[in-house]
C-alpha cells in the first residue's frame, strides 16, 4: 500500500560456528518468504578495525572451502528456486527490476550492492555513510556523538572525503562493467576515455595471467570475459585494476578489506 515494489534479504556466510547445515535450515525459511531478490554477503572480519569482532574466536570461523561450499550451495539452491544469479553476491526472481537491468545491461554497482540507479548521485544519511556525488565520495563521522554535535548546529557531519582523478573514473568504469556485465569492452573504454585500452592496462594485463591459466577470465583482443568462476571470484580478477589498492600492497600496508573468500 505504500508503494514499495520489492524485498530484499541480506544474508551472511562466515559466521563463527556456522556450517553448510546451519545455512540450509535458513534457506529453507527463506524460500517460504521468497523475496524479490537477495544480498549473499561473505561476513567481513576486520578485528583490527572493528573492537567488538576481538571477542570472536578465530577457529570458531568456517574456513574458506566450508565458506566456498556453503555459498555454492546457496547457488545451487537459488537456482532451483527460480531465482537468477545476477553476479557476485546478488540473486533475483525474473521478474524483479535487478533481473531486467541485467538483461538490458543498466545494472550498476554502488556502496550498497547492484542497483538500477545508475547515472544517480547517491547521499548517505547517518552515522559512517557514504555518499557518491558526480566524482566525488563523501563519508560521515563514524561516532553517533559526533554525528549529532554537527547536525544540531546545521553542519554537514562529513568526516573525509576524496575527488576521483582522470585515472580513477577509467578505473571505476573498468571494474563496474566486470562486476556487472561479466564481459570487458575494451573498445568501448579505449573510446570513452580517448585511451588505448591495452597499452593503458599493459601491467595490469600481465597480472591477469594467473586467472587466465586458471580458467576464469579469458582475455581477447576486444574484451575480457569472466567464466562462470570468474563471476564468482570477480571481485580479485577487480582488484588486479585497484591502483590504489596495488599501491598499498607495494608499500606494506596491512589489509584493511574484508577477505574475497
Amino acid at each position: 500500500a505504500l508503494g514499495f515494489e520489492g524485498i530484499n534479504y541480506d544474508l551472511i556466510y562466515g559466521l563463527p560456528y556456522q556450517t553448510e547445515a546451519t545455512f540450509g535450515e535458513t534457506l529453507d525459511k527463506v524460500f517460504q518468504l521468497r523475496p524479490d531478490r537477495i544480498a549473499l554477503y561473505n561476513f567481513a572480519f576486520l578485528p583490527e578495525r572493528l573492537a567488538h569482532q576481538r571477542t570472536i574466536d578465530i577457529d570458531s570461523l568456517p574456513s574458506a572451502e566450508t565458506k566456498f561450499q556453503i555459498f555454492l550451495t546457496a547457488y545451487e539452491r537459488f537456482l532451483a528456486e527460480g531465482y537468477r544469479f545476477i553476479g557476485m553476491d546478488h540473486f533475483a526472481l525474473p521478474d524483479d527490476e535487478l533481473s531486467q537491468a541485467f538483461d538490458n545491461e543498466t545494472l550498476h554497482r554502488n556502496f550498497m550492492g547492484f542497483t538500477t540507479k545508475a547515472g544517480t548521485d547517491l547521499i548517505g544519511m547517518g552515522v559512517s555513510s557514504i555518499s557518491s556525488v558526480r566524482n566525488g565520495f563523501a563519508q560521515n563521522v563514524k561516532k553517533l556523538t559526533q554525528y549529532t554535535k554537527a547536525i544540531k548546529k546545521g553542519r554537514l557531519a562529513t568526516e573525509r572525503g576524496l575527488m576521483l582523478t582522470p585515472d580513477d573514473e577509467i578505473r571505476r568504469q573498468v571494474i563496474g562493467d566486470l562486476m556487472c556485465r561479466s564481459t570487458l569492452d575494451k573498445r568501448a573504454i579505449s573510446e570513452t576515455f580517448s585511451i588505448n585500452f591495452n597499452e593503458y592496462f599493459a601491467e595490469e594485463l600481465g597480472r591477469l595471467e594467473p586467472f587466465i591459466i586458471d580458467g576464469l577470465i579469458e582475455n581477447r583482443e576486444e574484451t575480457i570475459e569472466l567464466s562462470f568462476v570468474g563471476r564468482l571470484l570477480v571481485r580479485n580478477v577487480a582488484m588486479v585494476f585497484d591502483a590504489r589498492l596495488q599501491r598499498n600492497v607495494a608499500e606494506g600496508q596491512r589489509q584493511t578489506f574484508s577477505r574475497t573468500l
